[in-house]
């Protein structure tokens, strides 16, 4: 159920920047994740539409073959975010210490834990308070856009009918 969601409701809305970024990252044998704060069940199936295959979410405790809504360990929500990535990858922060870089895209202001451990940030079409915090620590901001038409089949999809503005005279 999950990859279907992903690949029927997710994958037209991947900004065509960001599946270049990790086809680049593949390709140069550079260590690429996705790190989000929703279930890590729905965003296993969304880091393989990138051609990843590391992703965490939060983990939710299952019984019976039903999520339970409770969570297991820490969630990836942030500071938890900077938690887990350095669980798995316990050498990245040493890394960034001594000059390497960590790149990361972030769209939320609830990343800001990590934006800030990182070697180089890139906040993508942020909302006011990450842009501030993109301009005062000197990380890079990047507008992404989707295609007119997969914007229209968006609106369609979500409404049945897509947004029209009326203009009057």
């Amino acid at each position: 159920l999950a990859q279907e969601f992903a690949k029927k409701k997710i994958a037209p809305l991947i900004f065509p920047d960001g599946k270049k970024w990790a086809k680049n990252a593949l390709q140069a044998n550079i260590p690429a994740c996705v790190l989000s704060a929703s279930a890590a069940f729905i965003v296993k199936p969304i880091a393989k539409l990138f051609g990843l295959t590391d992703a965490m979410g939060i983990e939710l405790a299952f019984k019976d073959g039903f999520c339970t809504g409770e969570i297991v360990g820490i969630p990836t929500f942030q500071e938890g975010k900077v938690e887990r990535l350095s669980e798995r990858l316990p050498f990245i922060f040493l890394f960034v210490a001594i000059g390497y870089i960590l790149l990361f895209f972030t769209d939320s202001r609830n990343d800001l834990p990590l934006a800030e451990r990182a070697g180089y940030t890139v906040c993508v079409n942020p909302d006011a308070v990450l842009e501030s915090a993109a301009r005062k620590n000197g990380w890079k901001v990047a507008e992404w856009k989707l295609s007119l038409r997969t914007q229209m089949t968006a609106q369609v999809d979500a409404k049945g009918v897509p947004e029209t503005q009326t203009v009057r005279s």
